[in-house]
């Protein structure tokens, strides 16, 4: 018998090698990203936002809602139905509507984003660009963030990611030829594609910016190509694959297709919001503010995209494709602002969600897409720089990140209703009126009679003549005032204050009252006839 010789390293098995440290790598950023996304669950009440997802999922008029109200589009005024869905099936299986259980939905798929990241980098350049990509994803803060909330954020990147691969590689690749069943496996790779398109309005309407970005790229490219000579091989087959995809999701969201088109131009819900007045310009410097919030470091944090654009310029070297459908959806995001805006009364860093996989894979170019090596060190520095700081402020987000009072106004209504128990003759009002849904999650005693004195029950609005019940005797009012981050919100909590101090015949300490709603703090008043009693949230000491 010969004996074994020595195993000879072949390219193949070093390959092999260095592609099982990259899932490894993937496997441990993954599991410490779940980690940071996991551990502070519990510890956070919810906010008004997740409280609305709690009303839209859980508390309809016979709780709990119906699930057919879901699949009708019924369940919210003005959101999709999938990630609420979600998060009733996550409290189904849980049996219970603690945060955790409603928390569990984005948990899981904000940490999906992970290895999906990974992958859109794989297709787009190699295991190397993917493995950065789903660190910068891992260890983003608002990524991170939205992965610990009740709401349809994470969702709604969770199938951006997908329908930005899938579309990748399509646009490579729309007609293989030479497979068994070729022409059965195209097909349902586009039927595929146009179902996430359909799953993508189903979470959220402003997801038509993926669908118009994916368009912009596609059709780009193709023209790109006649201008320059250099067209795509299978033109035709591009837009026939990508035009039947769009179809198939017109069929998947149909009704979401059309609640956006009346909401937009008119004939279904209302489009006139807190923004309808705002010119171009105003909306302009909202979203280079929002711009700014997405990356959390101020204004220098918007060196972030510059550099990302000029990884992306490194990339269109390599994979047009690839820079056709990354760019094309980051500028359809920040257009869609745009009407979204006079539609919404804020933006946020947070509805430019859609342009971080762009942001990722650009970064990620830094270090691989310079031919000279000081250039590719330096970009390895910088990148590394971006994953150490975010794993930093992604286990800090209350410092770097957070909205300074969207837990302490929860906190505020679970201290005024442990008061109540002791004084249970005592009313409560929540100012302002839709924070109501938050009160009754934390079974806050409200009387309905005095909630609709000053608040529209439909739209939770103010009523411009508000006023209290004529036949209103409680020995004692609770006013919980937060959410005073917005223009004229302290202004209409004084005014409110003030007419229940009228009624018991109080003054108003101005001096001590406005100490209390300084901007970025919560607060509730005790008001009777003996006076009234202020009640902080404080931030910091």
């Amino acid at each position: 018998m010969i004996a074994d010789g020595p195993a000879i390293a072949t390219p193949g098995n070093r390959r092999m090698n260095i592609r099982a440290w990259f899932w490894l790598g993937l496997i441990a950023v993954t599991v410490v990203g779940g980690v940071i996304r996991f551990a502070p669950l519990g510890d956070r009440p919810l906010w008004y936002d997740e409280a609305d997802t709690w009303a839209a999922s859980i508390d309809g008029a016979s709780k709990p809602l119906p699930y057919a109200r879901f699949f009708q589009w019924e369940n919210h005024f003005e959101t999709a139905p999938l990630s609420f869905l979600f998060v009733r099936i996550a409290t189904d299986l849980t049996g219970n509507d603690s945060e955790v259980s409603m928390r569990l939905p984005s948990l899981i798929l904000g940490t999906l984003c992970i290895p999906l990241m990974f992958l859109l980098g794989k297709v787009v350049q190699g295991y190397a660009l993917g493995l950065t990509a789903a660190a910068l994803t891992a260890f983003d803060p608002n990524m991170v963030d939205q992965s610990q909330q009740a709401r349809m954020y994470m969702v709604m990147m969770f199938f951006t990611i997908i329908a930005i691969i899938w579309s990748i590689h399509l646009l490579r690749n729309p007609k293989p030829a030479g497979v068994e069943g070729g022409r059965l496996k195209n097909v349902l790779h586009w039927l595929g594609l146009g179902v996430v398109f359909g799953l993508l309005l189903w979470t959220q309407q402003f997801t038509a910016a993926v669908w118009v970005g994916i368009a912009i790229g596609v059709g780009g490219l193709l023209v790109a190509g006649w201008v320059t000579k250099q067209p795509h091989e299978q033109p035709w087959s591009v837009l026939i694959g990508f035009t039947s995809a769009f179809i198939v999701g017109l069929i998947v969201a149909f009704t979401g297709v059309y609640k956006l088109v009346t909401r937009v131009f008119g004939g279904g819900d209302p489009v006139q919001g807190d923004g309808a007045d705002l010119s171009l310009i105003d909306i302009t410097k909202e979203i280079a503010t929002a711009a700014k919030d997405l990356i959390g470091w101020g204004p220098a944090g918007l060196i972030v995209y510059p550099l990302a654009l000029l990884g992306i310029i490194l990339l269109f070297r390599k994979c047009k494709s690839s820079v056709a459908i990354l760019i094309g959806v980051a500028i359809a995001n920040v257009l869609i602002l745009y009407p979204f805006r006079k539609m919404h009364h804020f933006l946020d860093g947070r509805y430019l969600s859609l342009m971080q996989p762009m942001v990722f894979i650009g970064l990620g170019m830094l270090t691989l897409g310079f031919a000279r090596r000081p250039w590719r060190l330096a970009g390895c520095v910088v990148v590394g720089v971006l994953v150490v700081a975010g794993v930093w402020r992604s286990t800090h987000l209350t410092n770097y990140y957070m909205q300074p009072d969207r837990y302490l106004f929860a906190n505020q209504i679970v201290m005024v209703r442990d008061a109540m128990k002791e004084q249970p003759a005592d009313q409560a009002l929540i100012h302002p009126g839709p924070a109501y849904i938050l009160a009754k999650y934390y079974d806050l005693p409200q009387d309905m009679d005095l909630y609709t004195s000053f608040y529209d029950p439909v739209t939770t609005q103010p009523i411009q003549t508000g006023a209290l019940p004529p036949d209103f005797d409680a020995p004692a009012v609770w006013l919980v005032m937060g959410m005073n981050n917005y223009d004229g919100r302290i202004t209409k909590a004084k005014a409110l204050l003030e007419q229940f101090a009228r009624h018991y015949e109080v003054a108003v300490d101005e001096t001590e009252l406005s100490r209390h709603l300084a901007l970025g703090r919560v607060a509730a008043a005790r008001v009777s006839s003996n006076g009234i009693t202020y009640h902080s949230m404080w931030i910091k000491p």
